[in-house]
């Protein structure tokens, strides 16, 4: 599963955690996301990088949690549509591992 896949379950999984019947399979999920996300940019990389990263977190932030499109966020951050679609495909590039997803 890519890294924008994985987020696009975000909204799923906070509505199901929100329901006092939902198992702890969600919560947990949504707690390795939101984990996920706040240790996105990693301390002590060099700046190109460290502002790479920064883009692509806070796109997934506004695509994927809050389900914007692309050409919203793009406006939103201050960018282009093709610099927007060029980090939705490096999102797509990026494979997520050992994180317990929730269907």
């Amino acid at each position: 599963m890519n890294l924008l896949e994985y987020f696009k379950q975000y909204p799923i999984l906070a509505q199901k955690a929100e329901k006092v019947v939902e198992s702890d399979a969600s919560i947990y999920a949504l707690s390795q996301m939101k984990d996920l996300l706040e240790n996105y940019v990693p301390d002590g990389i060099d700046r190109r990088t460290e502002y790479r990263l920064s883009d692509e977190k806070e796109f997934i932030r506004l695509h994927c949690i809050e389900g914007i499109s692309v050409e919203q966020a793009a406006e939103r951050m201050c960018i282009s549509r093709d610099t927007a679609y060029r980090i939705r495909r490096r999102l797509c590039a990026k494979e997520v591992t050992a994180v317990p997803c929730v269907s």
